[in-house]
């Protein structure tokens, strides 16, 4: 008999968190770059670079934070795709 795997978008998968901490803190980082870009800290040439920085990271933080949020996505329409097909066998038998 084969044995049938269930796979739920709710058990060991952590995308959906990761995805909102990753958003989350890259939105952060994004009000912090506006935040000191608009003031006079960002006038030397040292916070400059500084503000650079946090606006790089931030970009690379809610890109990944928009790719997992994808992958969630997507886990989460496959799982209700399997919910279906095993709904379909369980009402065929």
């Amino acid at each position: 008999m084969i044995k049938q795997r269930i796979i739920s978008i709710y058990g060991k998968s952590k995308t959906n968190f990761y995805s909102k901490f990753f958003l989350t803190f890259g939105m952060i980082l994004l009000i912090l770059f506006i935040i000191l870009h608009f003031t006079s800290l960002s006038k030397t040439l040292e916070i400059r670079s500084q503000t650079e920085t946090i606006l790089a990271f931030s970009i690379i933080l809610i890109g990944i934070g928009a790719i997992l949020y994808f992958f969630y996505y997507q886990f989460a329409k496959l799982t209700r795709i399997a919910e279906e097909i095993e709904n379909k066998d369980e009402l065929d038998n």
